[in-house]
């Protein structure tokens, strides 16, 4: 009996070291992620938003971030993570609004508002500090709430996922509600939950290299031609000069090619997994 236990372990063991393995271009995604927001706020002290560099990054590096953020999190269903959330997100965030006061102080000499009043401020408009920390926090919550609520009303999740996210997204364009962050909540909440469907997708199929190599191709060729018309700081595409779609259509066009920015790279990642072993760097960002 002990020899069974003792052999199920082993091989349970391995199977899990093969995995890690097959799946090593996973931390190096994190990592490749958490590199270009770092990559993004140098581009953005140097050039304007004309810049191809600035263009390629801003088009899908928070994207990235935040599908490869649903992607590790795809078996989540407890509120324990959001403990465990807190510690990891919110005292990051809370922790660096002193440190930005004093460096204000430091840098110009005198700031207007008491620590108290900044740091209320901060909260007011988390974009004023490392509000990526705070969103994703509050993601993760709605995360766990809407799977729990699929589960209970016994319906798909992709469908709960859908509607909190048409929901809060509806609440920002027709709202314009961007208190405390809600649209980067709002918006951010739709690629989570992106990483979370494709993982739970490729964890149930056995082989999906050609999908792989045609979303590759695909994503190659339709996101130059995306990243060509995007500006991060002018919200519909450049083409609006010459043809006006809606309303809606820069908005549709910005989650799109944030999508395709993250796919591409996202598949780029999976077909030289081997290779990505070599990126300890990238490796270790992301553990």
């Amino acid at each position: 009996m002990r020899a069974s236990s003792s052999r199920r372990h082993h091989i349970q063991i391995r199977i899990s070291a093969l995995r890690d393995h097959l799946q090593a271009y996973i931390d190096c995604l994190k990592g490749f992620a958490i590199f270009l927001v770092v990559l993004g706020h140098i581009l953005q002290h140097y050039y304007s938003d004309v810049n191809i560099a600035i263009r390629i990054v801003y088009s899908f590096h928070i994207p990235l971030f935040m599908f490869m953020s649903g992607y590790v999190c795809f078996r989540k269903y407890d509120w324990a993570m959001i403990k465990k959330r807190s510690t990891q997100l919110l005292i990051p965030f809370f922790s660096y609004i002193p440190v930005r006061y004093v460096l204000n102080i430091l840098l110009n000499g005198s700031i207007d508002s008491s620590l108290f009043q900044y740091f209320c401020h901060v909260v007011y408009q988390p974009d004023m500090g490392l509000w990526f920390l705070w969103a994703l926090f509050f993601i993760t919550v709605l995360f766990i709430a809407s799977r729990r609520i699929a589960r209970r009303i016994n319906l798909p999740e992709w469908i709960v996922f859908a509607a909190v996210a048409g929901l809060l997204n509806g609440i920002v364009i027709f709202g314009n509600v961007r208190q405390f962050g809600f649209h980067w909540i709002a918006w951010y909440f739709i690629y989570f939950c992106a990483g979370v469907m494709w993982r739970t997708w490729n964890e149930n199929k056995n082989d999906t290299r050609k999908f792989d190599f045609r979303l590759l191709i695909s994503c190659a060729i339709v996101f130059p031609v995306m990243v060509y018309f995007f500006r991060m700081h002018n919200e519909p595409p450049t083409f609006y000069q010459w043809i006006n779609l809606g309303r809606l259509f820069p908005v549709v066009y910005r989650l799109v090619i944030g999508m395709v920015g993250t796919m591409l790279v996202y598949e780029l990642f999976k077909l030289y997994n081997k290779q990505t072993e070599r990126l300890h760097f990238l490796s270790k960002m992301g553990g």
